[in-house]
């Protein structure tokens, strides 16, 4: 008979995404559609942009996601990231890419130059060539 802290046993619920009590949401569940990669996603406005006219951002490829220089990333093992979760796994750095492959079904965090700026991105549609690529970005900023 398999208990609750059985690792063979599901879980009834998926753990929801934890808070970080340092960040205020200033924007969360937004909608964003890069129709081409001549487009990105400006992450502070909540908007799509022109390439190279926002401040902090994350642009596209044909096939993955690319950060502003100086950012910070954090694949997660789905799409249920909160903020204390990417500021945990943006603790330990990984060299993943943001593949639109490995992307699928999981959200990623980016962490701003300043460190006062974090996104969750969640990819919800992102097909290989120069088509439209949807996302759904939470934006918090640190409240010191």
């Amino acid at each position: 008979m398999a208990t609750a802290t059985d690792p063979e046993t599901p879980s009834a619920s998926p753990t929801p995404p934890t808070a970080a009590p340092e960040y205020t949401p200033v924007y969360t569940g937004t909608t964003l559609v890069s129709p081409d990669h001549g487009y990105e996603f400006d992450l502070r406005k909540g908007a799509v942009a022109p390439e190279e006219s926002a401040s902090w951002y994350i642009t596209r490829t044909s096939d993955e996601f690319v950060l502003a220089d100086n950012n910070d990333a954090y694949l997660g093992r789905d799409d249920r990231l909160g903020p204390a979760d990417c500021l945990k796994g943006l603790g330990n750095p990984s060299a993943t890419p943001l593949d639109f492959s490995t992307v699928t079904g999981r959200a990623f965090c980016v962490r701003g130059d300043d460190g006062r700026d974090l996104a969750i991105v969640r990819p919800l549609s992102a097909a290989r060539g120069d088509g439209p690529v949807k996302v759904s970005v939470d934006y918090y900023r640190r409240n010191n």
